[in-house]
């Protein structure tokens, strides 16, 4: 794109300004071993589908070849499962959010542009709801968004 800064482009609902995803996905989600023994966490299915294919499939107005799965634990589940249409960092060490980011770092060094971050286990975030996000998020030229929500029941 141009040189034009980020609060004056306009945009566009047909394409995102250039925009990759980072979905850490590499939890062995220790409080659920009751129910599972050896599944990466974000492999647990919610009706018949893995949390992860929900999650992907609510960012599928990024291309999956922009879209970066961090896999740890269980990674053979993950990248067997959803094969070469998206690119795989692996955390070898389960050391935080920010470490596991960080395994992307190289990907990522000469890439300018928007960069969502959305967990693997974490699908209840409607595609519509993240599309506006960024839309958002590059309209305002903003350096962060944070997604939030509110539960009236509490």
């Amino acid at each position: 794109m141009e040189n034009i800064p980020k609060k004056e482009r306009i945009w566009s609902e047909n394409k995102m300004d250039k925009i990759r995803a980072i979905v850490p996905a590499a939890g062995k989600g220790k409080r659920l071993q009751k129910l599972s023994v050896d599944m990466a966490k974000a492999m647990f299915r919610v009706g018949e589908r893995p949390m992860l294919e929900i999650v992907l499939e609510n960012l599928s107005f990024i291309d999956p070849k922009e879209t970066y799965i961090i896999v740890g634990y269980g990674k053979e589940q993950i990248t067997e499962y959803f094969g070469d249409r998206y690119c795989y960092t692996e955390q070898k060490e389960q050391l935080g959010t920010g470490h596991a980011v960080m395994t992307c770092q190289e990907a990522f060094r000469d890439f300018d542009g928007t960069v969502l971050i959305t967990f693997g286990d974490m699908p209840l975030f409607r595609r519509s709801e993240m599309e506006k996000m960024c839309r958002q998020h590059q309209e305002s030229g903003a350096d962060c968004t944070l997604m939030t929500a509110e539960n009236p029941e509490l």
